[in-house]
């Protein structure tokens, strides 16, 4: 058997191995088994070509750093990507931060205002209510006239009203057969109203027990009497009155407040409160 390594001048020439094939060297070529098994493949490299043969352990760590190398690429553009957003999101967050604490001035301011507004408004109605006072107390009946019944009590008092100094008296609310409802009282001046309310404290001494003069104040100051008088009987404060519509209340120590809401009134609802 002819041996391919062997003939020089079938591996010196090619070209013309190819052109004139020797039957026998290709029917040797063909056979399966013709090289041995711990011998590669005489591949013969072209003029100027190099063969190069890796070991699997160089193809491994050829394949390792590629992969590395393509981790860290990678890694490197999602981080400048990631970077990027990051960058315009907190720049974006910034911007509404401070849009976010402007609006939460500008609501401070509004709130103020409103509670300016308010308290003026409430101002401007009590001011309007200065010539009325509410009578509580007095029995109810239908053919009363209140005009009558005001000036009666004014009479057991001595305050010296007289009927042409009653602008108008009626009942308010609905009637309530277990209680006599209100009657608001509106003078016709200031101090006609004065006489009156400044000489409620007789009116236990006539007889009026269950019956009370109270100036006629707006629901805001309403809750807030109420509240201190709720207080007056918790033993919380000594005395809770209204003067000219404003609400004023006596503490354990004899001193005398005014309260212009809740939050000031609910301070005296603790044990330890100085004032």
């Amino acid at each position: 058997m002819s041996n391919f390594f062997e003939t020089p001048d079938r591996t010196r020439n090619s070209k013309r191995a190819l052109s004139s094939p020797d039957n026998e060297l290709i029917n040797d070529l063909k056979r399966p088994n013709y090289f041995p098994a711990n011998m590669e493949s005489p591949i013969t490299p072209s003029p100027g070509e190099t063969t190069l043969t890796l070991s699997e352990d160089a193809i491994q760590k050829i394949s390792d750093t590629l992969v590395a190398t393509f981790r860290t690429h990678i890694e490197s553009i999602v981080e400048n990507v990631v970077s990027s957003v990051m960058s315009k999101f907190n720049s974006k967050l910034e911007a509404l931060e401070q849009a976010n604490t402007l609006l939460i001035t500008e609501n401070s301011d509004l709130k103020a205002n409103i509670s300016r507004l308010e308290s003026k408004l409430d101002d401007q109605e009590q001011y309007s209510r200065r010539n009325l006072v509410r009578v509580s107390g007095i029995q109810e009946n239908q053919s009363e006239n209140t005009d009558d019944l005001i000036i009666k009590l004014s009479d057991a008092i001595g305050s010296g009203l007289s009927l042409t100094e009653i602008d108008r008296s009626h009942r308010v609310g609905k009637p309530n057969p277990s209680k006599p409802r209100d009657i608001i009282v509106k003078f016709t001046s200031y101090r006609a109203r004065q006489k009156v309310y400044l000489s409620r404290s007789k009116l236990k001494d006539v007889g009026y027990n269950k019956t009370f003069i109270n100036e006629d104040l707006t629901a805001k100051r309403s809750s807030l009497l109420f509240n201190a008088r709720a207080l007056v009987k918790s033993g919380r404060l000594l005395g809770a009155w209204s003067s000219d519509g404003t609400i004023l209340i006596k503490d354990s120590k004899s001193k005398i407040h005014r309260v212009n809401n809740n939050d000031y009134l609910n301070s005296f609802r603790s044990d330890d409160s100085n004032r």
